[in-house]
């Protein structure tokens, strides 16, 4: 078993970000979709993440909240999430197919188990800053 000495295991530090190439398979609404994830050596892992509008060093730095799509807010909260959804595939780091982006995790999850991530498609668009600068979400901390 390979143990990792302890200059290894402090250069971790509280302050990381991670960063992965993901597929995006269902948007569930203008802040929540799920995903695919790729780890790298041929793994996956499909999981459901909370948008936020950014990520640094481990921690949220903005977050951001849209409209629900039921109750009071629905005819916003469809809006959000077709915007969302437009923005995703207009993005794509891939022409065709399902929206192909880049996600940077939090280390923290949200209050609902819910993996924390800023969401980046082609040329760095922040697509949570982006949603935010259309008017489609507003800018929320955790």
């Amino acid at each position: 078993m390979y143990e990792l000495d302890s200059t290894l295991k402090d250069g971790w530090g509280d302050d990381w970000t991670w960063s992965f190439r993901a597929i995006v398979t269902r948007v569930v609404d203008g802040d929540t979709m799920c995903i695919l994830a790729d780890l790298g050596f041929s793994q996956w892992v499909s999981d459901r993440i909370r948008l936020v509008a950014d990520v640094e060093k481990g921690k949220v730095t903005c977050g951001l909240d849209a409209p629900e799509k039921r109750g009071p807010s629905r005819e916003e909260g469809k809006e959000s999430m077709e915007a969302l959804t437009e923005l995703l595939h207009a993005h794509s780091l891939h022409p065709t197919g399902p929206p192909k982006v880049v996600i940077r995790t939090a280390k923290k999850k949200g209050k609902f188990g819910r993996m924390l991530a800023s969401v980046h498609g082609a040329a760095g668009v922040n697509i949570g800053r982006t949603l935010i600068d259309q008017g489609y979400a507003v800018e929320r901390n955790y």
